[in-house]
């Protein structure tokens, strides 16, 4: 009804624009406050029909100097006859008709890219979109792993999936958006043989996130982990960086890992109860300052120092905020995140300045610094790519290995039987 009624404008435009040809406007009112002898505002005329009303319209359009504007007055007249629903009724009507287009689009509003593409016909893995609008599960951040692990449970039992099989595939809503996530070694093998492998194909994973310009002030841009749309610079940098991490290199580093394997039992026997977590938390640091990036801290304090800054650094990757609410940059770099990066930063670019000056020693920046590929025999990476590789180990290298070897203990602990 609506369409037909929208229609019908343009005819009554058309209508005005013809009586315009014979009328003469001279005031937008309604015709009773017209005096047609002085043309002066006059006391409106009481009329007793709607009938009257209208003759009186017609009568002043028959008149050389009347107004136009009686048609819209008469029209006017009309649409106001029409008895109106009293503002309750009219509040419960808007009300009905936004709580059934919720309930029809919850899943598009609420979570936006959840529902199916229609231009695929496979199904969506296991499942449920849920958490805080837009969002997502907020819950997560305080224990990434314990989640995952409950969302998995959830999907386990579906009518494509046997409940005596794990889940390796199910979808979630994290970080604002719709996510898959995918377990097995098998299955992320299978995964990630496809990057690159399509003509214009690239790697499908998330480089921007919360603020604009956040990845690169807290992160930065040059590793591998946001190279994901030209595979031949991708390639180029798993090779060089895939250099430092070779079976010789790693050779290398064993006395390093042999003293901070031993310093981290002589902490566990020293004391009669231990948290394994903070056990390995700091003996992987203490293997990434040595081995991974070879700093020379002499002191307590510094090493203190080194670890407080990377946990902080660290902290940002589980800061939601920082995912979901846009901070400008200026706001940014005073964030404890932020400072703690640029204490890293230069630490790196003091370590890399003194492998220029004396050469390669065995650590794992040394073998990048010095790194060349084998392609072309001259390209190697630069100052900033190195950097930014760095804190992919340092990730990489402390925070996930610190919670595999907790759990390593865990399951050593429960089952002495194995060994």
């Amino acid at each position: 009804k609506m369409k037909h009624s929208m229609m019908m404008i343009p005819a009554f435009v058309a209508l005005l624009a013809n009586l315009s040809a014979r009328c003469t406007v001279t005031a937008f009112a309604p015709p009773h406050h017209i005096n047609n002898t002085n043309r002066h505002p006059a006391k409106p005329p009481s009329f007793q029909t709607k009938s009257q009303y209208v003759y009186r319209s017609i009568s002043l359009i028959q008149q050389p100097n009347s107004l136009k504007i009686s048609v819209v007055a008469t029209a006017a007249y009309s649409v106001q006859s029409i008895p109106l629903p009293t503002p309750s009724i009219l509040k419960a009507i808007l009300v009905s008709i936004a709580l059934a287009l919720l309930a029809k689009f919850r899943g598009r509003i609420f979570y936006p890219g959840s529902v199916s593409d229609p231009l695929h016909s496979e199904p969506l893995p296991p499942g449920r979109m849920e958490g805080c609008p837009w969002l997502g599960r907020i819950s997560m951040f305080a224990n990434m792993n314990k989640y995952i692990s409950n969302q998995a449970a959830k999907a386990k039992v579906t009518e494509t999936h046997d409940s005596a099989k794990p889940t390796r595939i199910w979808k979630m809503f994290c970080f604002g958006r719709p996510t898959a996530v995918v377990s097995g070694s098998a299955k992320i093998k299978q995964l990630l043989s496809r990057e690159f492998k399509k003509e214009g194909g690239g790697v499908s994973q998330l480089t921007e996130l919360g603020s604009s310009g956040m990845v690169e002030v807290l992160f930065g841009t040059e590793s591998m982990t946001f190279e994901t749309s030209d595979p031949k610079k991708y390639h180029m940098l798993q090779r060089l960086v895939g250099k430092a991490m070779t079976p010789e290199s790693v050779a290398k580093g064993t006395p390093f890992l042999q003293k901070c394997a031993e310093e981290a039992v002589d902490d566990m026997l020293a004391k009669d109860t231990v948290v394994m977590a903070d056990i390995f938390r700091r003996f992987t640091l203490d293997v990434a300052w040595r081995q991974i990036i070879g700093l020379k801290l002499n002191s307590n304090e510094e090493i203190a120092s080194f670890r407080s800054a990377v946990k902080t650094w660290l902290g940002a990757l589980t800061n939601y905020l920082l995912f979901m609410v846009p901070i400008p940059v200026r706001l940014m770099k005073r964030l404890p995140s932020y400072k703690a990066k640029m204490y890293l930063n230069k630490k790196f670019e003091e370590r890399i300045n003194e492998l220029e000056r004396n050469g390669p020693d065995g650590t794992t920046m040394s073998a990048m610094v010095f790194a060349t590929d084998e392609e072309d025999g001259s390209t190697k990476l630069t100052r900033q790519q190195v950097i930014d590789n760095m804190f992919l180990l340092l990730v990489a290298g402390s925070e996930t290995s610190s919670n595999t070897l907790t759990n390593v203990m865990l399951l050593l602990g429960m089952h002495p039987d194995v060994w």
